[in-house]
């Protein structure tokens, strides 16, 4: 099950990276 283990990886780093996106994001709406 080695794809499944991959897959599991990268949607937890996309989830991390639109969370760091949205954080940016913030920043500059709030100023």
């Amino acid at each position: 099950r080695k794809i499944l283990d991959d897959l599991r990886h990268l949607e937890s780093v996309v989830t991390n990276k639109i969370s760091e996106i949205e954080a940016d994001l913030e920043k500059l709406t709030r100023k």
